[in-house]
């Protein structure tokens, strides 16, 4: 969440003397572990504080909206809040992580609803 100024409320590069509120990903979360292998530093007890976990981005969105802390989202989560200036980057590049999703299926047949869904997907990405 930015300052009046548009500046990040908490910045991860900003020398705090206090560790920084981090809403944080669950042990159980995939982003969660994928978090802690690509940026190990992230979950610093030093720097960082934990105000809260959950498996879902979506609740640590929600926090990061409130000004209740710092905490590592999907760009395609938020890039609408950060068009419009309701969230910020506190990192710069060097906390971007990654990631590519990829999918897979078996060859049977589906039920009818996976169905739906694999052609859906299909269709977007053709």
């Amino acid at each position: 969440m930015p300052d009046a100024g548009g500046q990040p409320q908490h910045r991860i590069d900003g020398g705090a003397h206090e560790p920084l509120p981090v809403p944080a990903y669950s042990e159980a979360s995939g982003l969660g572990q994928i978090m802690r292998d690509q940026l190990p530093g992230a979950f610093d007890a030093q720097r960082f504080k934990p105000v809260m976990t959950s498996h879902h981005a979506v609740l640590l969105k929600t926090m990061a909206l409130e000004g209740r802390g710092v905490a590592w989202l999907p760009h395609s989560l938020v890039s609408a809040e950060m068009a419009d200036g309701r969230l910020v980057g506190a990192a710069g590049q060097q906390g971007d992580v990654p990631l590519e999703v990829r999918l897979f299926r078996t060859t049977d047949a589906l039920a009818p609803t996976a169905e739906t869904v694999w052609a859906q997907v299909a269709r977007k990405n053709s």
